[in-house]
């Protein structure tokens, strides 16, 4: 997860490693462990809005903050509050 988060070049598709992520049973997995992946995709999902505004200020439309949404979404996760946090003022750039 750390390499496809940092991964300079977008190589590596956010999806796919979430959906690993899911196929590994995550959600049976200790509470404290659920929770650091819980927060590690939170904290991506922040970093790849983060460089889809920087992206949308050049006048591209970026698509990192899709990526792990989706990915969350395959794993399982509850993508409510990655979507909540779209719809603030400073994401609707992504939005459109």
């Amino acid at each position: 997860m750390d390499i496809a988060a940092n991964d300079p070049a977008g190589l590596i598709d956010p999806e796919i490693v979430l959906g690993k992520v899911g196929l590994a049973g995550w959600r049976s997995w200790p509470a404290r462990e659920r929770k650091i992946i819980e927060d590690y995709v939170d904290a991506w999902f922040e970093l790849a809005l983060m460089r889809d505004m920087a992206d949308a200020e050049e006048g591209w439309l970026g698509s990192e903050a899709e990526g792990v949404l989706c990915g969350a979404a395959r794993a399982g996760m509850t993508i409510s509050g990655l979507i909540s946090r779209l719809q603030e003022p400073d994401g609707a750039p992504v939005l459109k």
